[in-house]
Order: C-alpha cells, then structure tokens, then sequence
C-alpha cells in the first residue's frame, strides 16, 4: 500500500503514523498518482517531446534521445529474433556504456527481465547466478569473455555477446584502440539479426519485475533482488516532482560511471538521470583516477560517487588549480560519512567555488537503491516522500516512539517485490503491521520530530560483550569508528568484534594512519577520545596500523573479509595489547 495521505498535522508520537519528514514537500504532491507503467515507458513519455536534446555523452560522441530510443527499437527487434519472450531473463555482466541502457530499456520494453551480474565476481559466483536464473543469452564487455566462458560451461547459456567497450566512442578512439579478436557473438552481428522484425505491443505493468541486482554479501550470502517497474522508477519519481529540495533539472549533466551490476550505479546513473532528462557522461572505468580525469575534462554538475573518488578528484582538481562552481551535486554512497572528512572536503568546495557541499544518502539493493537522502533545505536525511519508516526494539519487537533506537524498518513503492528463488530469506524481512508489508533493513537508527532519519548502526554488526561488572552489554561498532573518526590523525577505521570465549566479543580497531604520524601518539589520542565517549566494554581492546581496509565490490568496508583476516592473523599468536604494523 503506498502511502500517499500527508499526515504531518498528526502528533502521535510515532512516526510511522505523524509522517514529519512530509512537511518538506509540496502538498500537491499527494494528490498525484504514481506512474504504474515500465521503465521504458516512463522515460519515454518524459523525454518525447525533447527528443532532439542530448541524453548520453560517451567519450565525446553525443547520443540523443532520439537516437536513444531508436537505438532500443534496434535491441528489442533484435532480441525478439532471438526468441526472448515476456518473462524470460538475460544476463548482462558489462561495464558502464551507451549499449547497457539500449539493453536495459529494450528487455524491459518487451517485458523480459535484465539479470545485472558482476564482472569482479568470482567465476564460482557467476555460475551459481546464471544457473539461478537460467539465462540462454548473456552480454558481456569484450574485456571479460573469458570469465563468462569459464563460468557459464555446464549451464542453461547458449548464447555470448560480445559488446565492445568502445562500441559507441568516437571513431577516432575506436580507431586507436587495440583490436582484440573476439571468440563470441559481435553486438552488430546479434543487432543485424533484428532487421525486418515488428515490434508486438507487449503489456508491462508497474508489479512486473524488470531488474535482478545482488546484494553485496558483506555479512552473509548473495541474493537475487526482484526490483518491479514501480521500485525502478520510484527515485526518478521523487527527483521530478520535488522542485525546490534539489537543484535538478532536465538539460544538466550526470558522471555516470558506477557499474551497472550496483544497484546505486544502475539507478542512480542511468534510470533517474533518463527520467528527470539529463544528459549521461558515461565513462567504463569507475577508478578514483578515471572519475577525477572525467570530472575535471567534462565538468558535470551532478556526480554520484564513492569517498574515494571523491579524494582522487579533490587532488586532481586542486592540482589543475579548477574552479568547482559547476558543481550542483556531490552525492557519497557507501557507508555514513566520516565527519571531519566531510567538513574538510565541504570547506574545499566552498573555497572552490561551490554553492553546494557532500550530500549523502541511504539505501540499499532491497529499496532500489535510494530511500532517504539529505536535501538543500535539510541538514538531516530525510525518507523520500512516498517511503514510510517503522521502527522496532530489538528485543521486544515493540513499535517504538521519536529518537528511540531500534531497528529500521521500510514501506513504499521503491521497496523489492523479494529474493529471487528465496522464499525463506524474503520471509525473513518482510511483515505485515497496520494494514501495510514492512521490510526489516537490519540497520538501527531512529526518526526525530522534525523528520530527520538517522541511523547509528548495523544491527548484523551488534555484538555483546562482558563487562568488568560482570553484566553484559551491547557493544555498537559504528558508535566507536565515529568517535575514533573524530582523531585527525586517522584517515579511516573499522572495528570488528573478536569471540573472548565465554565472555562474548571485544571490539577490534583497524585503522589506517595519516602520513608520518607517530603510532604511539594516535594510539593515546584515540583511546583518549574512547574514555570521553564510550563506555568500557567499548573501548578497542586491540589496534591494527594497516595501508588499506578491505572494500566490496558495491564500495563498502568488507566486515567479513577483515573478520577472516583477523582469524587468520591471531590463528597462532596469543596477542594482549596494541600491536602496529600487524
């Protein structure tokens, strides 16, 4: 059920109920209706009467929106020569890049399903994917033939298309580049198969699943997200009717370079971009050097990045002496930002010209991608308009009040229809309360009366540990990387918990230092801000110095990765206190 009724004027004390955060949009908005048809169409019926203005930029050459949708006719005809039918599920495993979005909008047109895999997995990874789904057709960059090979052998792929990264670049660069023979099926072979075949009118509705994305797996199993037309176009939705709380308008620039196998990168990269009419600066290469080279040539004005390529573009800019002032967005996603990274990197941006500083958002491959988000009127997150928030305690499963902690809790349009081929694990998160189907986030955090959405921890991440009074206690490793944040001689942090026997888990701090500072000197400074703000049982009881944290393939800290690195590490050694260097 969506909740469309704006009840801001209710004080109940319950947020779900108040909705305060709807106090920040336009009344009229709710009156609207949602838009109950496909990806397709949505960006269609948005962008045909603007059909001559640019909606893909590739390495120089500009592909219109008249282009665009000529170019998904082409697909669609293509693949229904080859038999894909309504229902059925093609894999893609591809780089960012003009012919991701000519697949994408032409599977969905004819109401199959784009089955989004990953070309850092593992090759054990993608066989169990494609065997999932039983894909016969998969794409996949020129440069990743090889791992496609190997892991679709003994399963239901019949087909392999070959889509070169410079496809759609300029002829020049195509010229240049290295020619790379390919064993496999070309695009322009598998598009001229479509010549002289008739596009049928196919009925896609708004519940139709139209996109498979993977959770990242950082604290257990993959699984397959089922995303339906309505949770895909549920950012593009709130981005077009919300004027006033973004500078966003049809006609701007997006650094689309996120890979499309994230749900963030495939969302908020190319839907929401195509459905509010911007114009895409598709770059294949998400590296922090490449976005900063890209960012700096092609100065666009909204970028949707990860802290790291944040860096690289503040070096890069800073070295070109570049003035930033064509900067209207500058979104992080990952994690909760570190703070004092965010006021330095602000300060730069302002000294550089910007009207605008970071802005961060929260989401996840279940919510398609985006769910609350700090806007330019907030300095708080806030849940996007149609999204309602319940929260729950952890222990007792009550509905809880204003600024009380627990487990987050999701409804509204943007949420997954499940896990696909997982029933058990979609009747994990989701519930029925009030009439309305919940889905648990298993992250915790809190709504304030004012309508900010807040969130402090991982609940997966919760561990309990003994304290000198013998009595246990919840130990939060988010609450310790933020106050050991707050240290300026730390460029990052994550903190693990260790199993003590039967005494539960201590908390684990893995740092990595700021350059030519003293070891012993961020130790004590660190420990010095624990005892201002945590409690005992929550000060690091050991400190790794190492040069980088283990990142996912979706830019997040691998908690399960630093978790088998710190068994490995202490498999043989008896460790009792801070180690350096380790």
């Amino acid at each position: 059920m969506l909740a469309t009724d704006r009840q801001t004027d209710r004080q109940t004390g319950y947020p779900h109920i108040d909705k305060p955060w709807q106090k920040y949009f336009c009344e009229n908005l709710f009156k609207e209706g949602y838009p109950e048809e496909s990806v397709y169409d949505y960006i269609y019926n948005l962008n045909k009467n603007r059909v001559k203005e640019i909606a893909i930029s590739y390495f120089g050459s500009k592909i219109s929106y008249k282009t665009l949708f000529e170019k998904c006719d082409e697909t669609a005809k293509a693949l229904i020569s080859a038999g894909v039918k309504k229902g059925d599920i093609i894999s893609i495993c591809m780089l960012m890049s003009p012919e991701v979005a000519y697949l994408l909008l032409s599977i969905n047109r004819i109401g199959a399903i784009s089955n989004f895999i990953a070309v850092n997995s593992t090759e054990q990874e993608l066989k169990k994917q494609l065997t999932l789904v039983d894909s016969s057709i998969v794409f996949v960059t020129d440069m990743y033939e090889e791992l496609i090979k190997q892991s679709s052998k003994n399963t239901s792929v019949k087909r392999i298309i070959s889509v070169p990264v410079i496809y759609s670049a300029p002829l020049p660069i195509r010229l240049l580049a290295k020619k790379v023979r390919s064993n496999y099926e070309s695009w322009h072979s598998f598009l001229s198969c479509g010549r002289g075949i008739e596009i049928p009118d196919i009925c896609v509705g708004a519940e139709d699943v139209a996109v498979l994305e993977y959770t990242s797996g950082t604290t257990g199993e993959s699984k397959g997200c089922m995303l339906t037309n309505r949770s895909l176009n549920n950012a593009g939705y709130h981005d077009n009717r919300t004027e006033g709380l973004f500078d966003l308008h049809s006609g701007h620039t997006i650094l689309s370079s996120i890979p499309p196998f994230l749900a963030f990168g495939l969302i908020m990269n190319i839907i929401m971009p195509l459905e509010v009419g911007l114009e895409l600066i598709m770059i294949p290469d998400p590296s922090p050097e490449s976005v900063a080279k890209a960012v700096a040539k092609y100065k666009p004005n909204h970028i949707v990045t990860g802290p790291a390529q944040v860096d690289a573009i503040v070096e890069t800019a800073t070295k070109k002496s570049l003035n930033m002032s064509f900067i209207k967005t500058l979104c992080v996603g990952g994690d909760k930002l570190d703070e004092s990274w965010v006021k330095k990197t602000n300060t730069w941006l302002k000294n550089r010209g910007s009207e605008h500083g970071l802005t961060n958002g929260y989401g996840m491959t279940e919510t398609s991608a985006l769910f609350a988000l700090y806007t330019d009127v907030t300095d708080f997150m806030i849940p996007i308009f149609l999204s309602n928030v319940l929260v729950l305690d952890c222990d007792t499963n009550d509905v809880l009040r204003y600024n009380q902690v627990g487990e987050i809790c999701v409804s509204g349009p943007g949420i997954m229809k499940g896990y696909y081929k997982n029933d058990q694990a979609t009747a994990d998160v989701f519930f029925e309360y009030d009439d309305v189907t919940w889905m648990k986030t298993g992250d915790l955090g809190y709504v304030g009366e004012d309508g900010s959405f807040v969130i402090t921890g991982r609940l997966k991440r919760i561990f309990w540990g003994m304290g000198s009074d013998q009595i246990i206690y919840r130990i939060y490793p988010m609450a310790i990387e933020e106050v050991v944040s707050k240290c300026e001689a730390v460029n990052r942090c994550a903190v693990i918990g260790r199993r003590n026997g039967n005494l539960g888990y201590i908390p684990i701090l893995y740092i990595i230092p700021a350059d030519n500072v003293n070891h012993n000197r961020i130790k004590d400074e660190v420990m010095a801000l624990c005892k201002q703000s945590l409690k005992e049982n929550s000060y690091p009881k050991e400190i790794y110095f190492i040069d980088k944290i283990p990142i996912t393939k979706a830019g997040k800290v691998d908690y399960k990765k630093l978790n088998e690195m710190d068994e490995e590490r202490t498999k043989n050694l008896d460790i009792g206190g801070i180690i350096e260097n380790a």
